[in-house]
């Protein structure tokens, strides 16, 4: 849990950073970069919510395995001619 959190809140602050980054060079930068980094900016804040909104969920057993997230799985493992 605590590795998701720390994901969750790195994303959301790399996003702060990438709009600072916008913000201080919207003089000199082009509609093209400002675009691609607002539009980064965006894509990574909008991950950083979903990451913290469903970090329970992230955490608990799979409904059709019934494992942890870090437990093993023969998912890959099985030959495709048995």
């Amino acid at each position: 849990m605590n590795l998701i959190k720390s994901l969750a809140i790195a994303n959301l602050s790399w996003a702060g950073v990438i709009a600072s980054m916008g913000v201080w060079h919207i003089d000199s930068a082009s509609v093209f970069g400002l675009t691609h980094l607002f539009g980064e900016g965006i894509y990574v804040g909008v991950l950083g919510y979903c990451e913290w909104r469903y970090r329970e969920l992230l955490t608990s057993k799979c409904p059709v395995t019934n494992k942890e997230p870090n437990e093993s799985s023969d998912v890959g493992q099985r030959s495709l001619r048995s």
